[in-house]
């Protein structure tokens, strides 16, 4: 599972020799050091880095990684013509998406519960992702999510419709996480939500002072 990558970035003092004699630097002038592929590990990451540090996905049969434009296209012009350069301003979305944890597990018939689904390569906005639940135990049945909140390109938070009180389910139904990104790449979690029927047993305390 992904991880999310502080920005490697150093700043360093600027130093100039002319003949063995270091020029003054009164204003004490820095520059910034940075790489691409120590800030961000995958695509979804490489896409939301910011802009100023102009580095892309860099996408390659084998070893793709996140640079700057020149690095990437010196490798296309002489090891592999299949190598592509997915930049940040352009509209093109990474692939290979992947969800690898939401929460919570399970949640009730008739209720609008929020997941909060983690993974890569979650697309670039919110309106680029659908999902839903496709229900195990009934043949082409679908729960939709819809999308609230998108946290880069890593995290996501929808909420289950009520409309699904209208469908035949019943405590114990159970189904795994579907997400399309743009109707172009879809990825489908490893475990799956269950829809359980809630109870209140006992409430405590029972009695407390009149307000």
């Amino acid at each position: 599972m992904s991880t999310k990558l502080k920005p490697q970035v150093e700043r360093v003092n600027l130093h100039l020799s002319i003949n063995g004699y270091i020029l003054d630097n009164p204003q004490d002038i820095n520059i910034q050091l940075y790489g691409c592929g120590r800030m961000a590990e995958n695509c979804g990451q490489c896409l939301t880095l910011n802009t100023k540090y102009d580095c892309g996905w860099c996408m390659r049969p084998i070893n793709s990684s996140c640079e700057v434009s020149q690095s990437c296209l010196i490798d296309r012009q002489k090891k592999n013509r299949f190598t592509r350069w997915l930049n940040q301003s352009s509209d093109e979305i990474c692939p290979n998406p992947m969800i690898t944890n939401f929460e919570p597990k399970s949640g009730p018939i008739n209720g609008e519960t929020t997941l909060i689904i983690k993974g890569e390569n979650l697309g670039r906005t919110v309106d680029d992702i659908q999902i839903w639940i496709a229900i195990e135990s009934k043949s082409n049945e679908t729960i939709e999510c819809l999308p609230k909140r998108f946290d880069g390109a890593s995290s996501i938070v929808c909420e289950l419709q009520m409309e699904y009180k209208n469908h035949s389910l019943q405590s114990g139904d159970y189904g795994h996480i579907m997400m399309s990104i743009r109707d172009v790449y879809e990825a489908r979690s490893n475990d799956v939500y269950r829809f359980v029927r809630t109870r209140l047993w006992r409430l405590e305390p029972d009695r407390g002072p009149r307000s």
